[in-house]
């Protein structure tokens, strides 16, 4: 596995455990907007998903996976940002490391050995 690719698992399942720090320290305000077992249960399944698709990545070398993990990064920005101004201090500084350790974890699938590396895949 290449050096990008490693780095980018790393990072990621990083910003999933930061991702189970936001949802417990929010979890006061996230609890009045809904019944807390489907919460629990909705975030178990992005969890689930989001590691699937990062196996998937990282160590099946799926390139429509690397594309499928964009897509959702992109589409879930702006809730996220908009989320952000409702959390307290330091759920949002969370939040917001969150993000940036998986934008630069999906910068390094596209850059440097990492892009060979699925190109070869194909």
């Amino acid at each position: 596995m290449p050096s990008n690719v490693a780095r980018f698992e790393q990072l990621f399942y990083a910003s999933l455990i930061v991702g189970v720090f936001i949802f417990a320290s929010d979890f006061d305000r996230l609890e009045r907007l809904g019944p807390v077992s489907s919460m629990i249960g909705t975030v178990g399944f992005v969890i689930g998903l989001l590691v699937l698709l990062t196996w998937l990545i990282a160590r099946r070398r799926q390139n429509w996976a690397r594309w499928v993990l964009v897509v959702l990064f992109v589409g879930g920005l702006p809730l996220s940002i908009i989320n952000m101004s409702e959390q307290h201090t330091l759920t949002a500084s969370l939040s917001a490391l969150q993000i940036v350790l998986q934008l630069v974890a999906l910068v390094l699938l596209f850059n440097g050995n990492a892009r060979t590396w699925f190109a070869r895949a194909e």
